[in-house]
């Protein structure tokens, strides 16, 4: 994914630390240590939706189709692996501006997946303040950070591996706001890390880490779990703040995912099989700074 600063109320969309493999870019989802067990399985779709693509995520969106972003790389050709079984990127359909590639899976001799497992696009756009579960398959932590005010963050020290931690969607971002040198600009989604006690924290709070890029960001809805946000960037890299280490103050990073709702069209347009149609249309009728990383 991609890294950046800073408010959330005011955040302009600048250059983020990408969290992809191809750019280099604590738990895979960082989750506060009194949360370490993250969220069980009634917060969470079924795992087999996260997939692992290119040394990064993916998402399935259907029985033969994934979304992941355009930064972490992959090509027609390559493999990935959903609930521990391994397919083939049959076809890739690239968003023209966004950080987003729709794909095509088959089975390894070439006939239909037939994921068991995948999530529906939400395409309602009442994303703002809701509760979304994150899940992804990047870099995770064994290390708190702390100074002299106390913890503060966490190092991005573990493997690579899918894990699950919870977050609040603050606000959102145009890709007209988007830094003139994003590659892709993108509509996004926004939340930050807070600590346990702030207002708008929830159970298992989490923050992203490295190759949790193409990752989803979930929502529940009428007991039916949907993709809203596909997981590009946050803050800083190597590690995940909630507090200013100099001044003990609430300061907590900045994360993004690619929002989902703003491409529905594309999507749909790109997974022409029955079923994940379906689910997309029944999905709509739901409701239809300061220092600045870089990409490295």
């Amino acid at each position: 994914m991609m890294t950046f600063r800073r408010s959330v109320a005011s955040f302009a969309v600048s250059a983020l630390v990408a969290l992809g493999a191809s750019a280099g870019t604590a738990r895979a989802v960082v989750v506060h240590s009194e949360d370490a067990a993250g969220p069980d399985a009634t917060l969470r779709p079924d795992e087999a939706v996260v997939g692992a693509f290119n040394g990064s995520s993916a998402v399935a969106i259907g029985p033969n189709h994934f979304v992941a972003s355009v930064h972490q790389g992959g090509s027609v050709g390559s493999s990935i692996t959903f609930g521990g079984t391994t397919y083939t990127v049959a076809d890739l359909a690239v968003h023209p501006t966004a950080d987003l590639v729709v794909g095509r899976v088959t089975a390894s001799g070439g006939g239909p997946a037939e994921l068991s497992a995948f999530t529906p696009i939400y395409s309602a756009t009442d994303e703002l303040t809701q509760a979304v579960t994150i899940g992804g398959r990047g870099r995770g932590t064994n290390t708190a950070l702390v100074g002299t005010f106390g913890r503060y963050g966490y190092a991005w020290d573990a493997p690579a591996a899918l894990r699950w931690g919870r977050n609040r969607i603050d606000a959102a971002a145009t890709a007209a706001q988007a830094d003139p040198q994003d590659p892709w600009p993108s509509d996004v989604l926004l939340a930050d890390f807070d600590d346990r006690g702030a207002l708008t924290s929830v159970d298992f709070e989490a923050a992203m880490a490295q190759f949790d890029s193409g990752g989803g960001w979930f929502v529940q809805s009428g007991g039916t779990w949907y993709v809203a946000g596909l997981a590009r960037g946050v803050e800083r890299a190597d590690e995940s703040r909630f507090e200013d280490p100099t001044t003990g103050l609430p300061d907590p990073d900045i994360q993004s995912a690619v929002r989902l709702s703003s491409y529905a069209g594309f999507i749909a347009a790109n997974v022409p099989e029955p079923g994940a149609m379906f689910l997309l249309c029944g999905a709509a009728t739901i409701g239809l700074s300061r220092r600045r990383h870089r990409r490295g």
